[in-house]
């Protein structure tokens, strides 16, 4: 096999073998860890969605989506991002990860319904420290956002027990 050194020639290359056969695992690989390494984010967005598109394994399309919603936020596509965090859960409502990267965004967007909901789910599955976190966010939405003050003042008492 050829060796490439010069890292946009090796990207070249493994473009076109995943032109012929975007299925072919070892370029999906080589590319994923060139672009990274070349910080070439919106390319690797790009690569990543082609992955999600013809792997059949639910468990590597959550894995990919996972690193597309990461890749995505950063570029600052908010709203893709929160899509491919939304579409783990879909499939896996305890995805950790995915629980965890949605608190924010729907924060950000005064989803509050939406945080409550991603919040609570993620308690059982996080350290100690996490929960406490997670409660005193809760207790502030819910009893300031939300107006639901008895059930904040409860999570804020949860979050002081802890």
């Amino acid at each position: 096999a050829e060796e490439f050194t010069d890292l946009p020639e090796s990207i070249i290359h493994w473009n076109k073998v995943m032109e012929i056969d975007p299925t072919d695992a070892i370029a999906q690989n080589s590319l994923e860890f060139l672009l990274r390494g070349e910080e070439r984010w919106e390319d690797l967005a790009a690569l990543y969605k082609t992955m999600i598109s013809v792997k059949t394994d639910e468990a590597e399309k959550r894995e990919i989506r996972g690193k597309l919603g990461e890749i995505l936020n950063m570029l600052g596509l908010t709203d893709d991002a929160l899509q491919q965090y939304e579409d783990i859960l879909a499939t896996e409502p305890k995805n950790l990860e995915a629980l965890q990267a949605l608190q924010p965004l729907y924060l950000e967007r005064a989803m509050f319904d939406k945080f409550e909901e991603v919040a609570k789910a993620a308690l059982p599955l996080v350290e100690i420290e996490e929960a406490q976190t997670i409660r005193c966010h809760l207790a502030r939405v819910i009893g300031l956002e939300m107006e639901r003050q008895e059930e904040g003042i409860q999570f804020g008492k949860d979050y002081l027990i802890l």
